[in-house]
C-alpha cells in the first residue's frame, strides 16, 4: 500500500479489479472527511471526530465494508478512547454467540484479559502488549488451549472495534502460542470392561449409557433426545439440549440418522414425557453433575480408571472399525465434518502396530 502524507492530508492507493482507486483525508473545522470511490465506481464520503477514523473509514468502503456508525454509544470523547474494559462491557452483549459461547467469552474476559488490559485505552493497546500477555498466561503454566482461547476471543475483541473505527489494527492477529498441551489418550472399552460398567450402572441410567455408546451421540444430543425422533430402528439426531437452552442443530450444523438396534429402539420410544432423559426433578441433566455421583462411582465399583463419558463415543467409533464397517460409515454415523477427524480412530485398531510392521517387513524382502 502506498502512502504519501502531508499536514493536511493522507492519500493512499489500492488496487481493484484492474483500476487504481484513490481515497483521500481532509480536515474540515473541527472533523475530518473521508472520500472515497467504491468498488461499483461511486463516489462516496463520510466525516469522522479523529483523523485514524477517517481514515479507517475510507479504507472500509474502498472494498465494499459498511460505514455505517457504530449502533452502541461509548462514551469517550475526541481525545479520549475507550477503556478496553469500557469496549468489552458494551460488545459482549450485542456479540453473535451462543449462550453456551457467551459464558466462555465472558470468563476468558473478566479472567484472562480485563486484570492486565482493562483500564488501557482500546487504541493504546499495541500487539506487543497482546503478546506480552500470551507469554505470561504461557509463563503461568497455562495449557496451549487456554492461550488460544485468549487469543481467539482478543482477537474477536479487537475485530469489532476495527469494524466501529476505534483502533487501527487487530493486534491479536498473527500472534503465536508457544504452550502445547498434548491431547489426552483416547481410552477404548473392551467388550468384557462394558459388560462389568453396565452391571456396575444403577438401573435408571443403564439405558442412557447404552444409547450412548451404541449411537456414538454427543452428550449434548443425548441430552436433546426425545422418543418421536426413534422412527422405526432409526435415531433421527435433530438438536442438542445442555443447561444454556435446546439449538435445533449439532456441533457440524446438520442433522443425521443413525440406525440401532431394534431392542434399543423399542426402549427408547417407550419412554414417557417429553425428553428420553432427564434429572429426578425434570430438567437438563449437567454431565459435571451426573459424572460426579453417577459415572465415576460406577467406573470405580467396575474396576474401571480413566474412562471419560466422552469415551463411549470414542469406544463407538473404534468398535466399528473393528468390525469392519468403513471410515466414510463411521464419518456419518458420529457426524463428523472432516473424515481426517474419524481416521484419529485407525490406530486404536488391534494389532494396528503390527501390521505397520509388517508392511515395512514386505518391502524389505523384495
Amino acid at each position: 500500500l502506498h502512502r504519501t502524507e502531508n499536514s493536511s492530508e493522507t492519500v493512499y492507493g489500492g488496487y481493484w479489479t484492474g483500476e487504481w482507486i484513490l481515497g483521500s483525508v481532509r480536515r474540515r473545522g473541527n472533523r475530518y472527511q473521508a472520500r472515497w470511490r467504491s468498488p461499483s465506481g461511486e463516489d462516496r464520503s463520510c466525516s469522522r471526530d479523529t483523523r485514524q477514523e477517517a481514515l479507517a473509514a475510507c479504507k472500509r468502503g474502498e472494498v465494499g465494508m459498511s460505514n455505517r456508525p457504530p449502533t452502541v454509544i461509548y462514551p469517550y470523547r475526541a481525545g479520549h478512547d475507550p477503556s478496553v474494559a469500557a469496549f468489552a462491557a458494551r460488545w459482549l452483549p450485542e456479540h453473535a454467540l451462543s449462550e453456551r459461547s457467551r459464558g466462555t467469552y465472558s470468563r476468558v474476559i473478566m479472567k484472562r484479559i480485563l486484570p492486565e488490559l482493562g483500564s488501557e485505552p482500546l487504541a493504546a493497546v499495541t500487539a506487543a502488549d497482546a503478546r506480552a500477555l500470551l507469554r505470561q498466561l504461557e509463563a503461568a503454566g497455562c495449557s496451549g488451549p487456554v492461550v488460544q482461547q485468549v487469543r481467539v476471543v482478543g482477537s474477536s475483541l479487537w475485530a469489532s472495534a476495527l469494524e466501529d473505527g476505534l483502533v487501527q489494527a487487530n493486534v491479536w492477529r498473527g500472534q503465536k502460542i508457544t504452550a502445547r498441551s498434548p491431547g489426552r489418550p483416547m481410552r477404548i472399552l473392551t467388550a468384557e470392561e462394558w459388560v462389568r460398567l453396565h452391571e456396575a450402572l444403577p438401573p435408571k441410567w443403564r439405558l442412557m449409557v447404552t444409547c450412548l455408546l451404541f449411537s456414538g451421540m454427543r452428550w449434548s444430543e443425548c441430552q436433546g433426545l426425545q422418543p418421536g425422533d426413534i422412527i422405526g430402528d432409526v435415531i433421527h439426531i435433530r438438536r442438542v439440549r445442555d443447561e444454556f437452552g435446546v439449538r435445533g442443530w449439532t456441533k457440524s450444523g446438520k442433522h443425521r440418522a443413525v440406525q440401532i438396534d431394534h431392542e434399543l429402539a423399542e426402549q427408547l420410544k417407550a419412554i414417557p414425557g417429553e425428553w428420553c432423559f432427564q434429572s429426578r426433578t425434570g430438567t437438563v441433566l449437567r454431565v459435571n453433575n451426573w459424572r460426579r455421583y453417577i459415572w465415576q462411582p460406577s467406573c470405580e465399583r467396575a474396576g474401571i480408571t480413566g474412562l471419560r463419558v466422552h469415551d463411549l463415543r470414542h469406544t463407538s467409533a473404534s468398535w466399528l472399525l473393528q468390525g469392519g464397517a468403513s471410515l466414510q460409515i463411521v464419518k456419518e454415523r458420529l457426524g463428523h465434518a472432516s473424515i481426517s477427524t474419524t481416521s484419529r480412530y485407525l490406530h486404536t485398531l488391534p494389532g494396528a502396530g503390527q501390521q505397520a510392521i509388517d508392511a515395512f517387513n514386505k518391502i524389505m524382502d523384495q
